[in-house]
């Protein structure tokens, strides 16, 4: 009885398979592609996750924290080896603090989480004798200790600095573990102030009996009116420098000299340092017979002994690019294993870092560092060095490179401070420079070579709309809106993975992803108008997002003594920040900050994945890290009011599918019984 039953539904299938025709299988094909054409992408939701106030009162304006006011930004890392992500930062009143955030607790209002505090501590900051208190300027956390294997669990140490050149070491439990002074600062604050500052804390031995090392770097800059005068009369020689292409002997200001000190992790002990008058030729030394670091400053634009034009180490050198400088935050050291194009570059090992001999040499930038999400244990980017010989300082004078283990400058480039940003945009072994040019007829994106000699690559209009037909544009009508350079974003790199929008190009194959070679260069503006083009120049994109200023630009030009005004021209900091949108992979999403909106978009196609609200005015570029240890990166927004934290989380748009895919099958199924009903016409108009 069961087997006839069987052989009766085996029949009943067979049959209705044998009555489906290909008309039913080809629009069954059909709604199916279109709706996967159709259908929208993941929706990114930004939610506000935490919020850290200033309190105004610490400020002298009562209102937001100038220069000398503002602290490091926020540090979100796996401090102690727990699996779990911190946020370490200095508080207004001085404090140094560690927070935890806690993912899985639900909020019982529309009010914002507050941070457990782990640990905290006060600085013990000094006062001159001028009546001065010492403030930070750079705070960072590192391991001192090698890496392992992913078993072994590694706790960092907090290392503060101040524009005193105190410098502060801190255990995972917040014990200060040693602090030092590096040099006697016997002047007022009242013209000078830390310009740039930068630490770096990596397992490095400069000494057999060291535990690892802590570099510090820092240079002061002119407050008064004379002294930023001078400062523009250089940059205006800088300038000239950069048209005749000679980058290497513009003019330098032992002013704002950047000094360099390597430390022991043990103690602090100075290992070597690059003070004004160290490493000098001869003829510079026979000038001045002094060992004072002040007095030497009259000898240091000359050329340091052994050093080189930065052409001599070829593509080596231009690996450590890109290198753009707006504020005392770009300033930043890293490790490289820099080599000369007459060198090979495969050595005898000598001191090498443990990780990458773990891993094995197919380690890249793209894996998953944390146990915590089936990767490696958690490590430092500059520990994937196999053997690092040169610390690379990029700071406001452009990039300097120093001996890792003895301090003597071996090259440098030098660059203006125009908001310019530089790489080796088509790869091809030659050195471009990006910049945002402001006119009285619009803003211009340029890309031209440096060296040997200016060279234009391309140079578009990236303030008015633009339209796409094939690979050229065409410009529309729009009035052009006016760019204040002052307030403006320099460009910035990814490498390529835009895909051309146009009907043309879409015939053509330019939409399709594929592995191309250099940079995409891309510029915002205040309008929020985000321009993508690929390494020979052609437009890739174009797109308008929220994230604009320009009408704060313009009230400001209008009423310069307002409010807005004041906080436009003090503290106000728009920016674009390239950024993975996990905690591994490459970067292909760009957050931008505007005036008082947020905004994330796809470097590939630009499209706008998601856009927020901001309580108050950017102040900094912002934090990416994953603080809620879900495994997708998040950001940290440091502003005039306070820091706010946005949680970063993906779903599939279900309902915006089913809505395409009913409303696709009722068209498809529209046009055939359109179709069926004039063939049965027809076929009944033959019948009579």
């Amino acid at each position: 009885m069961d087997g006839s039953v069987t052989i009766t539904a085996t029949s009943i299938i067979k049959e209705k398979l044998g009555s489906v025709r290909l008309q039913d299988v080809v629009i069954t094909a059909v709604c199916a592609l279109l709706v996967y054409l159709l259908g929208a992408k993941n929706q990114i939701i930004l939610t506000p996750a935490w919020y850290h106030h200033f309190d105004a009162k610490h400020f002298e304006n009562r209102r937001y924290p100038v220069d000398e006011e503002r602290k490091p930004q926020p540090i979100v890392t796996d401090f102690d080896g727990d699996n779990k992500m911190e946020v370490v930062l200095i508080s207004n009143e001085n404090q140094l603090q560690v927070l935890l955030y806690n993912a899985s607790q639900k909020l019982a209002s529309k009010r914002l989480q507050q941070l457990q505090v782990k640990h905290s501590v006060v600085l013990p900051l000094e006062v001159n004798e001028y009546g001065e208190q010492e403030y930070p300027v750079a705070m960072e956390t590192g391991y001192i200790d090698p890496y392992i294997s992913p078993e072994h669990s590694r706790s960092q140490v907090i290392v503060v600095a101040t524009n005193n050149w105190h410098v502060l070491c801190y255990s995972s439990t917040l014990q200060l573990l040693w602090q030092h002074q590096l040099m006697p600062l016997n002047h007022s604050r009242d013209h000078l102030q830390m310009t740039a500052s930068a630490l770096l804390v990596s397992a490095v031995k400069l000494h057999k009996n060291d535990q690892g090392a802590i570099f510090v770097g820092g240079a002061y800059g002119h407050k008064d009116h004379h002294a930023r005068m001078k400062m523009l009369l250089d940059e205006q020689a800088s300038r000239a420098m950069h048209q005749a292409g000679d980058l290497h002997t513009a003019p330098d200001d032992p002013t704002t000299h950047f000094s360099t000190f390597a430390l022991s992790g043990s103690n602090g002990a100075i290992r070597w340092h690059h003070l004004p008058g160290d490493f000098e030729t001869k003829r510079s030394k026979a000038r001045v017979d002094s060992h004072h670091w002040k007095l030497n400053l009259r000898t240091h634009h000359e050329e340091h002994m052994g050093e080189v034009h930065w052409t001599k180490y070829g593509e080596s050198f231009l690996q450590l690019l890109p290198h753009d400088w707006t504020s005392l935050g770009d300033t930043k050291f890293d490790f490289a294993d820099l080599r000369k194009k007459e060198l090979i570059i495969r050595i005898e090992s000598s001191s090498a870092l443990p990780l990458v001999d773990i891993i094995g040499e197919s380690l890249d930038d793209y894996h998953i560092s944390g146990v915590a999400y089936g990767g490696l244990g958690p490590h430092s980017h500059h520990e994937h060095i196999r053997k690092p010989n040169t610390l690379v300082v990029h700071n406001h004078k452009g990039v300097e490179v120093l001996d890792l283990h003895v301090g003597r400058p071996l090259t440098r480039l030098k660059v203006a401070r125009d908001k310019s940003a530089y790489i080796d945009v088509n790869e091809d072994g030659t050195l471009e420079r990006a910049r945002l040019v402001a006119t009285d007829d619009g803003c211009y994106g340029e890309v031209s070579t440096v060296h040997p000699r200016p060279l234009a690559i391309f140079s578009e209009n990236v303030c008015s709309a633009l339209q796409w037909w094939g690979s050229g544009s065409v410009f529309s009508r729009l009035p052009v809106a006016a760019e204040d350079e002052d307030c403006s974003v320099p460009p910035f790199f990814i490498k390529s993975i835009a895909v051309r929008k146009g009907f043309v190009n879409h015939l053509l194959g330019y939409t399709l992803p594929s592995e191309r070679k250099g940079y995409d260069t891309l510029f915002l503006t205040s309008q929020g108008r985000l321009s993508s083009f690929a390494p020979n120049g052609d437009l890739n994109w174009q797109v308008l997002t929220p994230a604009q200023w320009v009408e704060q630009t313009t009230r400001n030009w209008r009423d310069p003594g307002s409010i807005h005004a004041d906080v436009y021209n003090h503290v106000f900091k728009p920016s674009a920040t390239p950024m993975s949108p996990k905690v591994y992979g490459r970067k292909s999403v760009a957050l931008l900050l505007g005036w008082d909106t947020i905004a994330l978009v796809d470097l590939r196609d630009g499209q706008i994945l998601g856009e927020h609200s901001l309580p108050c005015q950017p102040i900094d570029k912002p934090v990416i890290a994953d603080f809620t240890n879900d495994g997708q990166n998040d950001f940290i927004v440091t502003c005039s009011s306070g820091s706010i934290t946005f949680s970063v989380s993906s779903e599939f748009p279900i309902v915006h599918t089913l809505v395409i895919g009913v409303f696709v099958v009722l068209c498809v199924l529209l046009m055939t019984w359109c179709c069926r009903v004039d063939k049965d016409n027809i076929h009944h108009e033959d019948m009579r």
